[in-house]
């Protein structure tokens, strides 16, 4: 992550000290894990910078799979889905109900991890995070008549079809 490019050499400085505090404390919340209201601030200002997204953070942290894949005959590409659960911070934003019970909100994200056969992890190649609409919430039944692209099942699709391109690039 040290290799990430945010556009600014403080940001990338800001991230690998987040990550410290997280690896040390894995189970804590932000407060906790920074451990003092300068860090912890510090962290909530990193989060809410225009030039921090998702995509930038995993960046580097995909090409350092990659060049972890090389060394490999067989790699597995392993994808799942998995729901994070903020029911009880509700005072934060841009929810969706996470599974049968409206009232469960927090973020879904599916990743593609890669293992070799020993099961030794190697990295992420692909994750997605999204929330998903409340208003849509109870209406399976629309979604059998969508396109694939228009369900939550397309992201297998992506995942799979982003980590080919990735590994056609950089692994031969």
């Amino acid at each position: 992550m040290a290799q990430a490019d945010l556009g600014d050499q403080r940001l990338t400085k800001r991230l690998v000290n987040i990550l410290r505090d997280f690896y040390a404390r894995p189970q804590a919340n932000v407060p906790q894990a920074c451990q003092t209201r300068a860090r912890t601030k510090a962290t909530y200002r990193f989060l809410e910078h225009p030039e921090v997204t998702l995509d930038k953070i995993l960046h580097s942290h995909y090409e350092s799979t990659l060049g972890r894949l090389k060394g490999e005959k067989i790699v597995l590409a392993v994808q799942d889905t998995t729901s994070l659960n903020y029911t009880t911070h509700m005072a934060t934003e841009h929810l969706g109900p996470i599974d049968n019970h409206p009232s469960d909100l927090g973020l879904l994200m599916h990743d593609t991890m890669c293992f070799n056969p020993e099961g030794i992890p190697l990295g992420l190649m692909d994750v997605q995070c999204w929330a998903r609409d409340r208003a849509n919430f109870g209406k399976s039944n629309r979604c059998q008549k969508l396109p694939i692209e228009q369900k939550e099942s397309h992201k297998w699709l992506v995942s799979g079809r982003s980590s080919a391109t990735l590994s056609a690039k950089h692994v031969h």
